[in-house]
């Protein structure tokens, strides 16, 4: 198979399992609170996550890698911070919103690494901000009221302070883990 198709069907296949992700969250919501929800899906990502942790220290002790302190420590207790608390405001906004809204919320972390890199100097092509401009604005008419006036939904801004805290994460692992 060519390696083009591969990655696409791998990345359709990522897409399709993040996305469903959003409508176990809501259904849980439901029955469960928001602290229950992250303890669960912390503790089943970890689980999930130790078989490769195991392998992997096994194949870099065979290869006598050495890592400096703040990649095994500090990196990852930042990185644990600010993912806990992407998911914990994400699932308390998910609360009252719906499950394909809070998705394309979240997914505005995409725009933020623009917007962010702006503050480093960094600029990007026209492109780049054309779709800055037309992703904020399917956030405006999808999470707007426009029939109370003007108004952000609370559940709205806490899925938003998520993304945020989502990118940050991101950040993090990108300056922290691989420079």
């Amino acid at each position: 198979m060519n390696k083009s198709i591969k990655g696409s069907l791998i990345l359709l296949i990522v897409s399709f399992i993040w996305g469903i992700a959003f409508v176990f969250q809501a259904n849980a919501a439901k029955y469960m609170d928001a602290y229950s929800i992250l303890y669960l899906r912390s503790f089943i990502g970890a689980l999930s996550l130790l078989p490769v942790a195991i392998f992997s220290l096994k194949k870099d002790k065979k290869e006598n890698k050495v890592y400096a302190k703040k990649d095994m420590t500090i990196a990852p207790i930042l990185c644990g911070i600010a993912l806990c608390f992407a998911s914990l405001f994400q699932q308390l906004g998910m609360e009252e919103v719906s499950a394909g809204k809070t998705g394309f919320i979240t997914s505005l972390y995409i725009v933020l690494v623009p917007i962010f890199s702006l503050f480093l100097h960094k600029k990007c092509g026209i492109n780049v901000y054309i779709s800055i401009v037309i992703a904020l604005l399917g956030l405006v008419l999808l999470s707007f009221d426009f029939s109370n006036g003007f108004s952000f939904s609370i559940s709205d801004i806490l899925i938003l302070i998520g993304t945020i805290f989502l990118r940050y994460k991101f950040y993090l692992l990108t300056t922290i883990l691989i420079v």
